[in-house]
């Protein structure tokens, strides 16, 4: 009666850089304790963030809260490596608490290497040895500049890449 279509259903295979430069935006998040935290649909200020950030050049960058911390970029987790620890930016007022950073807690004591959660700002950025970024989609990137400010690519990044790649082959 109905035709028949085929169909093929291959991994996603994206084409996501292996290193990353950031921008800053200049719009801030809101705070909002309710949903700070939470993936949800509101997400006009990271739009907006995205668009001004393309227009500047940037692929993506950082976006502050209105009391100028560090929260996130328009569509990834980031962190920020200070005096051997890895600093993750406090998500109790804006944010959003994704499924790379929940794994990267969970695994990063296993791999010899230290999380904490912090209040960051740019000072912290500047001073910081590495960073990086994560979300479902680019796995851990390393940010190779932010905002004119180079950094080197750093041995715990390629160690949690590694984890991360064996976790991904055991959970197919």
């Amino acid at each position: 009666a109905g035709a028949s279509l085929p169909l093929l259903i291959t991994p996603l295979q994206t084409q996501e850089p292996a290193s990353l430069e950031l921008g800053v935006s200049t719009v801030k998040l809101a705070l909002q304790p309710l949903t700070a935290g939470l993936k949800h649909a509101n997400r006009l200020e990271q739009v907006l963030g995205a668009s001004e950030l393309k227009q500047a050049g940037y692929e993506d960058g950082l976006m502050l809260d209105i009391n100028d911390s560090v929260v996130c970029t328009t569509r990834a987790n980031v962190y920020v490596l200070i005096d051997q620890v890895w600093h993750k930016p406090a998500l109790n007022l804006a944010g959003v608490s994704g499924t790379r950073r929940a794994w990267l807690f969970d695994t990063v004591s296993k791999l010899g290497l230290s999380l904490c959660e912090s209040t960051l700002t740019l000072a912290s950025v500047e001073r910081s040895s590495a960073v990086m970024v994560s979300n479902a989609l680019r796995g851990f990137v390393s940010v190779t500049n932010v905002a004119g400010q180079a950094y080197d690519s750093h041995s715990a990044v390629d160690k949690i890449n590694l984890a991360y790649s064996e976790y991904l082959d055991r959970e197919r």
